[in-house]
């Protein structure tokens, strides 16, 4: 047999370069004693059924299948207590939990593919996020970088170009696009699905606390204040 020739030590490295842990860059990963945060630990085919369940989103329900070398993902309903960002977080959750077997992330609506990450940008930020607890990786430069990697699956162009001096302008265009244009086209068929949805339980841990808040969108618009956010 072929595999009789392999050595003990060629299949260890075999192992590593298959393993789904490997998709994880060990110089970005952020690890996290969070129970249930281990990368790449929930299978691609169901990670909409654990964004769903997950205590952090928001009464979000999404579904997920897989079509080839592509995950879909899509939202199916998007309560008005919701935050905004809901959206963009499920995203940078998945970067980290998905399990491998994928080559891009597609977000859709019902049949219609809207946008499209590669599985390299998404990992380089989904390796780097982790919640509730914050670390040393800024969620907010995160949440810029994953909208800078978000392309038009028609097109194969950015949704917009992120410009802007300095850092609130740049965190402000950001939330934009993601309420604007990611979350006008991704998530307007589930608001109009849903019509009554009971408000879950909030995890009192939850950091995003600061940036549920409804007047939190205005306030980032008013560029010559200061934005102060604790992150996702």
């Amino acid at each position: 047999m072929v595999f009789s020739t392999i050595s003990a030590g060629a299949f260890v490295i075999l192992l590593a370069v298959v393993s789904p842990a490997a998709a994880c860059n060990q110089q970005q990963l952020v690890r996290s004693t969070e129970a249930g945060l281990e990368p790449l630990s929930v299978s691609a085919q169901e990670i909409g059924m654990w964004l769903t369940a997950s205590s952090f989103s928001g009464g979000i329900r999404f579904t997920s299948t897989m079509d080839g070398h592509d995950l879909r993902l899509d939202i199916t309903s998007f309560p008005d207590h919701a935050p905004e960002v809901g959206s963009v977080r499920a995203i940078m959750q998945l970067g980290r939990l998905a399990g491998s077997g994928f080559e891009r992330l597609l977000l859709v609506d019902g049949q219609k593919d809207l946008f499209v990450i590669s599985e390299a940008d998404l990992r380089n930020v989904g390796c780097q996020f982790t919640w509730p607890s914050k670390t040393q990786a800024d969620p907010l430069l995160l949440m810029r970088q994953l909208v800078g990697a978000i392309r038009e699956e028609s097109t194969g162009t950015s949704i917009r170009e992120l410009s802007g001096s300095g850092l609130l302008m740049t965190n402000t265009q950001a939330m934009s696009i993601v309420q604007d244009v990611l979350n006008e086209a991704w998530v307007a068929s589930a608001r109009r699905n849903d019509n009554k949805v009971d408000t879950p339980d909030e995890d009192p841990r939850d950091e995003l606390a600061t940036i549920m808040a409804p007047g939190i969108h205005a306030q980032a618009r008013q560029v010559e204040k200061q934005l102060v956010l604790s992150g996702l």
